[in-house]
C-alpha cells in the first residue's frame, strides 16, 4: 500500500503464530526520492511503480519504474516510459504484460484544458536480460481519447482473466472520464471492440477486479456528475447486463466515503480505504477489510438495473 507521503509499504494482515515477530508494516521505498503514485505487483513478485522522475514531480510527471525482489533492498529501475495514475498488470501465470496511460492532464489543476489533453492507453511487456536488468518492450497503443466522441480521459485498470476460457488477458478494463460522468469500459485487444459495462449517468470509476473475471468493483457517486465526488463501493458483473450492487454506505455519514478497493486472490476479501472527509483528493484515513464471502452468504446484497442506463455498446471507437 501507499501512504499519504508516497511511500510504499508491505502490510501484513496476518502476523503469523508462535515466535513470529516480524514487523506488521515494512517500508519498501526507503531512500527513493520521488513520491510514488501507484504500486502494483507483477506475477513474479516484482513491483511496477508509477512515480515522477524526481521529488519535484507531480501527478502528470509519472514515469514507470520497476522495484525488483527482494523488495525494498534495491532502488527502483526506470523503464523510460511516462505514465499517469494506475498501471494494469497481467494476472496470467508467468506473464509480464502491463498497460498504462500517457496523459498531460491533471484533474486537480484548474488551469488545464480537457479539450487539448493527451490521453492514450498502451500495452507492453517487461523483459529481463541475462543479468536480470529489466526493460519495457513491445509498447503498443491500443486506445486513444480521439477514438471517442467529445473530450474524454482514459485510465487503465485491470486485465480480465476468465478461468477456463481461451484468451487470458485479451480484455483490458479501463475508466473513461468525461462521458456521462465516467464509465467502466473494456477493450478487446484483438478485435478492438469496446464495451461500456457500467452504462450509467453517474460517476463510475473502475477499480479492483475479481480474479476469476466475473465482476469488477467501482467507486460510484450517485449524487451528482458535477462538484465534489462522494463515493462508495459497488460491484458490477462483466456480463454486459449493467446490473449494480451496492456494497458500502459510508457516504451516508457526512463527508466520508470508501475508495481504492482491491480483491484478494481467492475473491473472498476486499481491502479498501476509508475516505477522509477533510481531503478533497480522496486520500484514505484507514485501511479496512470487507468479507465478501460472508456478504454473499447473508443475502443482504441486491442487484439492480437502472431505467436510464446507456446502450450496451456506447460509445464505439471511431473508424
Amino acid at each position: 500500500m501507499i501512504d499519504e507521503n508516497g511511500e510504499v509499504w508491505d502490510y501484513r494482515l496476518d502476523r503469523g503464530h508462535g515466535t513470529d515477530r516480524r514487523p506488521k508494516a515494512t517500508k519498501l521505498t526507503g531512500s527513493f526520492a520521488p513520491k510514488v503514485l501507484r504500486a502494483t505487483p507483477l506475477t513474479n513478485g516484482d513491483l511496477v511503480l508509477c512515480a515522477p522522475a524526481d521529488a519535484t514531480g507531480g501527478r502528470i510527471d509519472g514515469k514507470i519504474w520497476l522495484m525488483q525482489r527482494p523488495l525494498g533492498q534495491r532502488p527502483p529501475v526506470p523503464l523510460n516510459q511516462s505514465c499517469w495514475e494506475g498501471i494494469a498488470v497481467s494476472h496470467a501465470p508467468g506473464s509480464m504484460t502491463i498497460a498504462w496511460v500517457r496523459s498531460q492532464y491533471d484533474f486537480y489543476d484548474p488551469d488545464r484544458d480537457i479539450q487539448t489533453a493527451q490521453s492514450q492507453i498502451f500495452t507492453g511487456r517487461i523483459s529481463y536480460d541475462r543479468r536480470g536488468t529489466p526493460s519495457l518492450v513491445d509498447a503498443t497503443k491500443i486506445v486513444d481519447r480521439d477514438d471517442f466522441p467529445g473530450p474524454v480521459l482514459l485510465e487503465s485498470q485491470d486485465f480480465r482473466s476468465v478461468r477456463g476460457r481461451h484468451g487470458t488477458d485479451r480484455q483490458l478494463l479501463f475508466t473513461m472520464y468525461g462521458y456521462q460522468g465516467s464509465e467502466v469500459m473494456s477493450i478487446d485487444r484483438v478485435t478492438g471492440q469496446i464495451v461500456n459495462h457500467s452504462r450509467s449517468p453517474w460517476y463510475d470509476e473502475a477499480e479492483g477486479i475479481d480474479p476469476a473475471g466475473r465482476w469488477i468493483l467501482a467507486e460510484r457517486d450517485v449524487t451528482s456528475t458535477l462538484g465534489p465526488i462522494s463515493i462508495d463501493l459497488w460491484r458490477v458483473p462483466l456480463d454486459g447486463e449493467a446490473t449494480w450492487e451496492r456494497l458500502t454506505y459510508f457516504t451516508e455519514f457526512d463527508g466520508y466515503g470508501a475508495n481504492q478497493p482491491v480483491v484478494s486472490p481467492d475473491s473472498r476479501w476486499i481491502a479498501f480505504t476509508l475516505k477522509d472527509p477533510n481531503d478533497d483528493h480522496g486520500e484514505g484515513s484507514a485501511l479496512l477489510l470487507f468479507d465478501l464471502e460472508k456478504w454473499d452468504r447473508s443475502g443482504q446484497g441486491h442487484a439492480s438495473v437502472e431505467a436510464d442506463r446507456l446502450p450496451p455498446y456506447s460509445p464505439q471507437p471511431a473508424t
